[in-house]
C-alpha cells in the first residue's frame, strides 16, 4: 500500500511540473499591448548624383487591428518633397525618392516623418557614383562561424548584406567602406544545412554540417526530478512533517544541481549529458540507499476529507498565490522577466547553449568584463534544461513553481519557530506585503529561492541546529551573496537563547566553507568582485521617501487594520521582546533610508516578524475569522498583481526595438547603449554593449563614457570604442534606478542615421566611413564633423 502511496506521489509531482512547463509555453497569451508604431529604415541612398533620386526603403510595424492613417512627409533638408497619408495598420513598406533637385551639394539631411515619430539619414550630392558589382565570397569555420569577405563595395547605399539558413532570414547587417571581411554567427540546425549570403544583388551559398547535440526527452527528464524529489521528501526525510518536507525536499534538489554542477565543472567533464546522467545516478541511489523508509512512510495514510476540512484559508490562500503565480501570472505578461533579471536569464541561457561557463562575457562592456560572479541560479536554470531539454523560459518555470513552494515551506516553518500557531501563516502573507519582496516573488526566482534558503537557515538556527543552519546558509549565499548579510542582521531579532551563540559560531562557520568553495574559481579567475557606482547601482544606493512609502504600504495598511487599534485599547500589549524587534526594525529602515536601500529584505522580515507575534489571535479562533482574514488578504494580493503588471515586465516597444536591431546588425556590432538599459539589450541583441549596470566587475569609465554621448554627444565616444551603433530610449534617461527619469530633450543624434523609432526606443547606425573620410582630409577625427 505504501508503494503504492510513493507511486501515487510520484505521479502527482511529475503532472504539476509538467503542466508548469506546458502552461509556460503560453506565457504572454493574454496580454494586450498598448497601440504603437515603429519605423525602420531598411534601405536608402547614402549618395546620389546630379539628376538622379535619393531612395530609401522604410518598414512600418504597428498592432493596429483596424485602419490607422497617419501624416507621412520627407523633409529634405528645408524642403517638403512628399506629403500624404499611410495606413499604418497593414504595415506597409514603404518605398519613396528624393529627386536630387531637393538637394544641396556635399551632405544633405532627410528626415521621413510617419504621426509623431521620425527617421533620417543623410545622403551626399555628387557628380558620379561608380557603377561596380561587388565580390562576395562566404566559407563556414567551425563552431556557428561564417565568414564572409565583400569586396568592391561604392559605398553608396546603405544596404544589408542578409544571411539565410535553410531558407530562413538568420539576420542582416549593414557596412561601411569598400570592403567587409568578418565572422558572423549563424544558428545552424542538427545535420545539414544550406547558407545563403545576399547583398546588392549577388548571392552565394554553400552547405554546412552541425552535429546533432544530446537532448533529452522533456518527460524523461520531469520524471527523473519528480523521481529524485519524491526520493527526498518521502524517504530522506520521512521523519519530518509536510513543511519541512516541503521545503527540504525543494532546496535539497537545488543544493543536489549546485554539487553536481560545481564537481563537473571543475573536473572538466561539464556537459548537458553528462549532469542529466549525473542526477539519475543520484537518484536512483539515494532512493536505494533510504529504500528501506517506503516501509515506515505514512505520508498518504491520513484521511484527506477529514484534513482538507481542518486546512486554514490561510494555507489555502498562499497556496492559490503560488499556483497563480506560478501558473497562470505570466499569461498576461509580455515576459516572464524585468530589466534586472533579464541579466540572471541572459547569463544562464549562455551557460546552457556552451554547455561551458565562459571566461569573459562575450557582450558587457563590449565584451572585455570576466564571466565571474557565479550564482547558484546560474547552475539550476541551465541544469533543469539540460537534465529536461526544454529551454531556459520553461525550466525557468520549473524553479518557479519549486522555489515558491519551498518559499511558501521554509517562511512558514521560520515563522512558526516562534511557537505562534496560526499566526505563522499571517507571518508568510505579511513578508509578501513588502513590495520589493512580492516583486522578487512574482519575477526574481533566483532571490525567491535564496529567500527559502535563508528562512531554512534562521529555522534551524532557532531550532538550536548550528551545522544545518550553516549548511542552508552557504547554499543560500551561493544564490545570493547578500543572504549571508541579511542573515547576520537578523541574528540580533530572531535569537532569544544565549546558549544559541555556540551554534551561531558553527553556522557562520560552515555557511562560510560551503560559500567560499563554490566562489573560490571565481576569485581564483577574476579576482575580488567590485562593483562601479555603488552609491549609484549597487548596494549603497537608496531610495526616494515615496519609493520608500510605496514599499511599505500594504504592511502599513495591515498594521493600521488588525494591530494598531488593538495596541490602542490594551487589547494586545507589547513585550521586550516586541520592542526589541521594534528598535531593530527603525534601525533597519533608518538604514535604508540613509545608505542601503538593500537592507529592505531584513527590514521586511523584521517588520513581518513584528506583526505576526502582534497580530490578534482572537481573529483565528473561529473560521470567520480566519476567512475574513483570508479575504482581505487576497483583495490586497489581487491589486498587487495587477499594480507590479504595470512596471515590472519588460514591455513590446522595449523588446521590439532590441529585436530589431539583433535582425540588422553584425553578430560583432558595438552598441553604445543607455546604461540603464544593459541587462534587457544584450538578452534581446546579443550583441556587445558599452554598458552593462548593476554587475560585478562592471567597467565604469565606459558607463561614464555611455552617459556623457548621450547627454553631451561627446562624437569622439564613437571612435574610442569603435561603436556601430547607439540605442537609447526617446525622452528618459536613468542615472539612478529609481527617481525622476524624464530627459529635457528626445535624446536624437542628427548627426547620424537614424534608422528605428517607435515610441520608447531609438536605434541609430554610425557610418564609419566618415572616419577614414576625415583623416584622408587631415581632421584629427569623426569629433570635428559638424553637426
Amino acid at each position: 500500500m505504501r508503494k503504492k502511496n510513493f507511486l501515487l506521489f510520484f505521479l502527482v509531482v511529475f503532472a504539476v511540473v509538467s503542466f508548469s512547463w506546458m502552461i509556460s509555453t503560453q506565457w504572454g497569451a493574454f496580454f494586450s499591448p498598448d497601440y504603437s508604431t515603429s519605423l525602420a529604415l531598411l534601405e536608402f541612398d547614402k549618395a546620389v548624383e546630379e539628376g538622379g533620386q535619393s531612395c530609401f526603403s522604410l518598414q512600418v510595424e504597428s498592432n493596429f487591428g483596424k485602419e490607422m492613417l497617419q501624416d507621412f512627409s520627407i523633409i529634405a533638408n528645408d524642403s517638403v518633397a512628399l506629403r500624404k497619408q499611410v495606413d499604418v495598420s497593414k504595415n506597409p513598406l514603404l518605398k519613396e525618392c528624393v529627386p536630387a533637385s531637393y538637394l544641396a551639394k556635399e551632405d544633405n539631411f532627410v528626415q521621413v516623418f510617419l504621426g509623431s515619430e521620425r527617421v533620417f539619414y543623410h545622403a551626399a550630392k555628387v557628380q558620379e557614383i561608380g557603377k561596380r558589382v561587388p565580390q562576395v565570397s562566404i566559407e563556414y569555420l567551425q563552431d556557428g562561424l561564417l565568414g564572409i569577405k565583400i569586396s568592391g563595395n561604392n559605398n553608396s547605399k546603405f544596404a544589408p548584406v542578409s544571411v539565410f539558413v535553410n531558407g530562413r532570414l538568420d539576420h542582416g547587417f549593414y557596412f561601411s567602406g569598400e570592403n567587409f571581411d568578418g565572422k558572423e554567427k549563424i544558428s545552424l540546425e542538427g545535420g545539414a544545412n544550406s547558407i545563403r549570403v545576399s547583398f546588392q544583388g549577388v548571392e552565394k551559398e554553400i552547405s554546412a554540417e552541425k552535429a546533432p547535440g544530446f537532448s533529452m526527452s522533456p518527460f524523461l527528464g520531469i520524471a527523473i526530478i519528480a523521481f529524485l524529489l519524491c526520493v527526498l521528501a518521502c524517504l530522506v526525510f520521512f521523519e519530518n512533517n509536510l513543511f519541512e518536507k516541503l521545503a527540504f525536499s525543494i532546496l535539497g534538489l537545488f543544493s543536489i544541481i549546485c554539487i553536481v554542477f560545481f564537481s563537473l565543472n571543475i573536473l572538466g567533464l561539464l556537459s548537458a549529458f553528462n549532469f542529466s546522467l549525473a542526477i539519475a545516478i543520484i537518484a536512483l541511489a539515494l532512493g536505494f540507499f533510504f529504500r528501506k523508509n517506503l516501509a515506515k512512510a505514512s505520508a498518504l495514510e491520513i484521511n484527506w476529507f477529514k484534513a482538507a476540512k481542518k486546512v486554514s484559508p490561510l494555507l489555502i490562500l498562499l497556496l492559490c498565490i503560488i499556483l497563480f503565480s506560478s501558473f497562470f501570472f505570466n499569461l498576461f505578461t509580455p515576459t516572464y522577466f524585468g530589466v534586472w533579471t533579464s541579466f540572471y536569464e541572459r547569463q544562464s541561457r549562455t551557460i546552457m547553449e556552451t554547455q561551458a561557463i565562459p571566461t569573459i562575457d562575450p557582450y558587457s562592456f563590449l565584451g572585455t568584463k570576466p564571466f565571474g560572479y557565479m550564482s547558484g541560479y546560474f547552475f539550476a536554470n541551465p541544469g533543469i534544461s539540460w537534465i529536461t531539454g526544454l529551454d531556459t523560459q520553461q525550466s525557468y518555470a520549473i524553479i518557479m513553481l519549486l522555489a515558491q513552494l519551498s518559499f511558501l515551506g521554509a517562511s512558514y516553518l521560520f515563522f512558526s519557530s516562534f511557537g505562534i500557531g496560526k499566526k505563522a501563516y499571517i507571518g508568510v502573507l505579511a513578508v509578501l506585503f513588502g513590495g520589493f519582496m512580492f516583486s522578487d516573488f512574482s519575477f526574481n526566482i533566483r532571490h525567491v529561492a535564496s529567500y527559502s534558503f535563508l528562512f531554512i537557515s534562521m529555522y534551524f538556527l532557532r531550532k538550536g541546529k548550528g551545522i544545518a543552519s550553516g549548511v542552508a546558509l552557504g547554499f543560500g549565499t551561493f544564490f545570493q551573496t547578500p543572504i549571508a548579510i541579511m542573515y547576520l542582521f537578523m541574528l540580533p531579532v530572531i535569537v532569544t537563547e544565549k546558549k544559541t551563540l555556540k551554534e551561531i559560531a558553527k553556522a557562520i562557520a560552515v555557511g562560510a566553507l560551503i560559500a567560499g568553495i563554490f566562489f573560490a574559481p571565481t576569485l581564483i579567475s577574476s579576482g575580488i568582485p567590485s562593483q562601479a557606482k555603488s552609491n549609484v547601482w549597487g548596494y549603497f544606493w537608496s531610495i526616494p521617501l515615496y519609493g520608500f512609502l510605496l514599499d511599505y504600504y500594504p504592511m502599513l495598511v495591515l498594521v493600521g487594520l488588525f494591530i494598531l487599534p488593538f495596541l490602542l485599547l490594551k487589547k494586545i500589549g507589547l513585550g521586550k521582546y516586541h520592542l526589541r524587534i521594534i528598535l531593530f526594525l527603525l534601525l533597519f529602515l533608518a538604514i535604508q533610508l540613509a545608505i542601503s536601500y538593500r537592507i529592505n529584505i531584513v527590514a521586511t522580515i523584521t517588520f513581518a516578524l513584528l506583526v505576526s507575534l502582534l497580530f490578534p489571535a482572537d481573529f483565528l479562533k473561529e473560521r470567520l475569522g480566519e476567512y475574513s482574514i483570508a479575504s482581505f488578504f487576497a483583495v490586497a494580493y489581487t491589486v498587487m498583481f495587477v499594480v507590479i503588471l504595470a512596471f515590472y515586465p519588460i514591455i513590446p516597444a522595449v523588446s521590439n526595438s532590441f529585436v530589431f536591431v539583433n535582425g540588422n546588425s553584425s553578430t560583432n556590432s558595438n552598441i553604445l547603449n543607455e546604461p540603464y538599459l544593459g541587462h534587457p539589450m544584450i538578452y534581446f541583441t546579443e550583441r556587445k554593449s558599452s554598458a552593462d549596470l548593476a554587475v560585478e566587475y562592471a567597467n565604469a569609465a565606459m558607463i561614464d563614457d555611455s552617459y556623457k554621448f548621450l547627454k553631451d554627444q561627446d562624437k569622439s565616444i564613437l571612435e574610442k570604442y569603435d561603436i556601430d551603433y547607439v540605442v537609447n530610449r526617446s525622452m528618459f534617461l536613468d542615472e539612478k534606478p529609481v527617481g525622476d527619469n524624464l530627459y529635457s530633450r528626445k535624446i536624437e543624434f542628427e548627426f547620424l542615421d537614424k534608422i528605428y523609432a517607435n515610441s520608447l526606443v531609438y536605434a541609430h547606425w554610425v557610418d564609419k566611413s566618415l572616419f577614414l573620410e576625415r583623416k584622408a582630409l587631415g581632421k584629427e577625427s569623426f569629433a570635428s564633423q559638424k553637426n
